[in-house]
């Protein structure tokens, strides 16, 4: 260390260490304070002094229980907003991932859904074990298989964080008509994949809406008139394409003839049931999703838990 960097370092010491203000370093060091300031700004400049401002950890404990009581839930987690979307979905991600490390072992089986939401939820996963688990679609075809949001592409992308083996559904989730429905699911491959479902231990899943930017209406999963339809019912939000009421009732409608997907009573049935969802614009949806009661672990942010109060 050479001269100069000695005395910064020096200065620096005084200043940030021994908490000397600057005209009292200056007295010291006998030397101008607007040298002492300067000399300051050359240490942090060149890395011998670096400011490291830890964000603020909101405390979201009451909240959560409140979550917890009203809606029936084993467990609440809420993530804070205030760093931004990245540093939120990984929070949500290291929560999710101490949740399977918990709950699962070695080859058992694990259900996924799809959407934008699981996506970036999954892809921000840092994987601390290897869990060796089984992860099934629990939904026909969704989305662009480009994109990443696809079922299958959501089931592999789960399963190589946690070094597992994943599943592939040869099917659409939305056919074009009941016989063809019925057709696809006594297909061989189908099959195997629906049997699967009696084996679910965990279930990762998202809130959806029904709105322009939901991943639905995004991917033209269905036309606007199929969307108008489930309005006019009632339909305020979706959870893996089980229309819901705004009390958390199943609508009954002409879609569900046609679809391939975990239903809301097999859902029901499954021990570990963990939902997601980020966003105020979700929050009626979230609401009715967790009236439905199917839920058991719970993951959302903290903007919108306080709708959901």
């Amino acid at each position: 260390m050479g001269i100069e960097d000695r005395l910064l370092y020096k200065i620096a010491k005084h200043y940030y260490e021994d908490e000397l203000n600057i005209q009292e370093i200056a007295k010291l060091l006998k030397m101008s304070i607007a040298t002492v300031s300067r000399y300051l700004k050359k240490a942090r400049d060149k890395k011998i002094v670096e400011i490291k401002i830890n964000p603020y950890k909101e405390n979201h404990d009451e909240i959560e229980e409140a979550i917890e009581k009203k809606y029936n839930l084993r467990e609440v987690y809420i993530v804070s907003t205030i760093s931004g979307q990245d540093e939120m979905y990984a929070e949500a991600a290291t929560i999710v991932s101490e949740i399977l490390e918990r709950l699962v072992k070695n080859n058992d089986f694990v259900g996924v859904s799809w959407g934008e939401t699981d996506k970036k939820v999954f892809d921000s996963i840092a994987v601390k074990k290897n869990l060796g688990i089984n992860v099934v679609p629990i939904i026909g075809g969704m989305g662009a298989i480009e994109t990443g949001v696809f079922t299958n592409a959501i089931a592999k992308t789960v399963a190589d964080k946690f070094h597992g083996k994943s599943y592939i559904i040869n099917s659409p989730a939305v056919l074009d008509s009941e016989s063809i429905k019925r057709t696809i699911e006594n297909d061989s491959n189908t099959i195997r994949v629906i049997q699967l479902w009696e084996k679910l231990k965990v279930i990762l899943v998202g809130v959806g809406n029904l709105d322009e930017k939901s991943s639905i209406c995004k991917y033209n999963i269905l036309s606007k008139q199929e969307l108008a339809y489930l309005r006019d019912m009632g339909v305020v939000g979706e959870v893996n394409i089980n229309y819901l009421d705004k009390y958390g009732r199943h609508v009954p409608n002409d879609l569900d003839k046609r679809l391939i997907r975990l239903s809301l009573e097999q859902l029901e049935r499954i021990e570990n049931v963990i939902l997601f969802t980020f966003g105020t614009r979700k929050a009626e949806g979230t609401k009715a999703v967790l009236r439905s009661q199917v839920a058991d672990i719970f993951i959302t942010d903290a903007d919108n838990a306080k709708l959901l109060v």
